[in-house]
């Protein structure tokens, strides 16, 4: 016991208290050799640990040591654990003071080894305990990084994700494994945490690879990255870090002259294109133009210096309605489906006559707004074959957006009266007006399904302007966009599973679609 206490105590108390009853005398040396502080470890091959150090002396760094212990594990080790650490036989003979000492000890089929040392006189004073010295064996090339990772494709709460696999020592062999990473926010590549996931084990380099992303939420933007490890767990730096909506994707591309944008789309009732309004023309001028629902090159549909908005879609898809004010005052006209086409006065009253919105039924009504004062204006339908105009809504309010039911008995609007814009319906019939919606901002552009389940509008209720959808009485008000900028104008597609919109989250104008299933 008075041993192991001599080992653990420093040299300058054991000169003060000496090392039990019995003074050792003047001529017994009981100066341990000094501490090794600067111990380290090193792999020159996946097979051989080389350890270096300084040697300490006889005293402290006086003279020259008589042996070392040297112990090792293959787990993290402390000094404080020297006793139940592994020796190693080794008959290494201590070199003076000062001079560097080197071992070469074999080691193999273990990834890190950890290593300490105490050395001793030839009075068996032994020194405190190294420092901790580790090293790691086998590959030390970490694979390459994903550099092209990319959204190849959405559903409403899915997210497919693309990258061509790199290797296992960057970019050749074959890695062992993928961590994907994903957040609702942009975040510091320090704060990124793995998703426990099951992305397929990497592919060889330069292979092509693809995994899926489900359980989102639809209309949400999420933030992806990956990082690759091989079998040794070295990893690589994050990939390139991508955004992605759910079921989101951008329908058009404005030219960077365009002020205006892309705005006001509206479906074909075969969902196979989509009308809307831009100022694509050389003299910027806003003219109607289509695009395939699908994507594509856009069509210029009408070439005036008035300006031509508002397009809607007879139900047989073979005319589109819209405004313009090519007659000098807001009119509403019509034109074949085609480029060239000439369109045709459709709409004239004494006053501004714009928005159309064509009733689903038989097709033989144009709803429309019609301005009655400067800060007037009346929901009103019409019949193209012939009949009475009917002025439906008239409350001294700006109202406008009309849109129909698809069974033709209701129009929904937008009105302002009371302050604030509110969506409200109106009987065909009766011209009986009922509020569905009571915000205090703005619920405004209402777009019936066609399956007359639900209602679309922009309204600010986020803080700013996104897309929501309603029961058709009003209720069960739900987000559908998250943007913070600004997304307006919905439209439903034929068969109900998706909304256009215009959005200004790439900073103009555009045209995107949102799939609901």
């Amino acid at each position: 016991m008075k041993r192991r206490a001599l080992l653990l105590l420093p040299a300058s108390l054991l000169a003060l208290t000496g090392c039990g009853d019995e003074d050792p005398g003047p001529d017994v040396d009981a100066t341990p050799p000094a501490a090794v502080e600067d111990l380290t470890a090193t792999s020159p091959s996946s097979e051989r640990v080389l350890l270096t150090w300084t040697a300490p002396g006889d005293d402290h760094m006086n003279g020259r040591a008589d042996r070392y212990e040297i112990r090792y594990s293959e787990t993290p080790i402390t000094p404080q654990r020297w006793a139940a650490i592994t020796k190693l036989d080794s008959l290494l003979t201590p070199k003076p003071a000062g001079q560097v000492e080197s071992l070469a000890v074999a080691a193999t089929g273990v990834r890190d080894w950890y290593f300490l040392l105490k050395s001793a006189d030839e009075e068996s004073n032994w020194s405190a305990v190294s420092n901790v010295a580790a090293a790691r064996l086998g590959d030390l090339t970490p694979p390459g990084a994903v550099t092209d990772l990319s959204a190849a494709s959405t559903t409403a709460q899915s997210v497919t994700l693309s990258w061509t696999a790199p290797g296992d020592d960057g970019q050749t062999g074959q890695a062992t494994t993928y961590e994907v990473f994903f957040a609702e926010s942009p975040i510091p590549p320090a704060s990124w945490t793995a998703v426990p996931m099951e992305p397929p084990a990497p592919a060889p380099a330069g292979t092509v690879q693809t995994f899926t992303i489900t359980g989102l939420g639809m209309g949400r933007s999420y933030y992806f990255c990956l990082r690759t490890a091989d079998e040794f767990s070295n990893r690589s730096v994050l990939s390139n870090v991508i955004a992605s909506v759910p079921g989101l994707r951008r329908l058009t591309t404005s030219p960077g002259s365009s002020l205006f944008g892309a705005q006001w789309a509206r479906w074909s009732p075969d969902g196979l294109s989509i009308a809307f309004v831009a100022d694509w023309g050389e003299t910027e001028n806003r003219d109607i133009y289509a695009i395939r629902a699908a994507g594509g090159m856009a069509t210029r549909m009408t070439m005036d210096p008035a300006v031509d908005s508002h397009p809607c879609w007879s139900p047989d898809g073979q005319k589109i309605a819209f405004s313009s004010t090519r007659g000098g005052k807001d009119e509403i006209w019509v034109m074949e489906p085609v480029p060239w086409s000439e369109p045709q006065l459709l709409l004239s009253r004494a006053e501004d006559a714009f928005g159309p919105a064509w009733a689903p039924r038989g097709g033989n009504h144009i709803g429309f707004v019609l301005r009655t004062s400067l800060l007037t204006t009346a929901i009103c339908t019409d019949s193209i074959v012939g009949g009475a105009h009917q002025d439906l809504y008239d409350y001294p309010a700006e109202n406008s957006y009309p849109v129909w039911s698809p069974d033709s008995l209701h129009i929904a609007f937008t009105s302002d009266r009371g302050g604030d814009e509110n969506i409200w319906t109106v009987l065909t019939e009766e011209g009986l007006a009922v509020r569905l919606t009571f915000w205090e901002g703005v619920d405004a552009a209402p777009s019936w399904s066609p399956n007359g389940a639900r209602i679309a509008f922009h309204s600010d209720r986020s803080g700013n302007l996104d897309i929501w959808t309603m029961q058709a009485d009003g209720a069960d008000p739900v987000q559908l966009t998250f943007d913070r900028t600004s997304d307006t104008y919905p439209a439903w597609s034929p068969d109900s599973t998706k909304i256009a919109f215009t959005s200004r989250r790439s900073g103009q104008a555009e045209i995107w679609i949102q799939d609901l299933e």
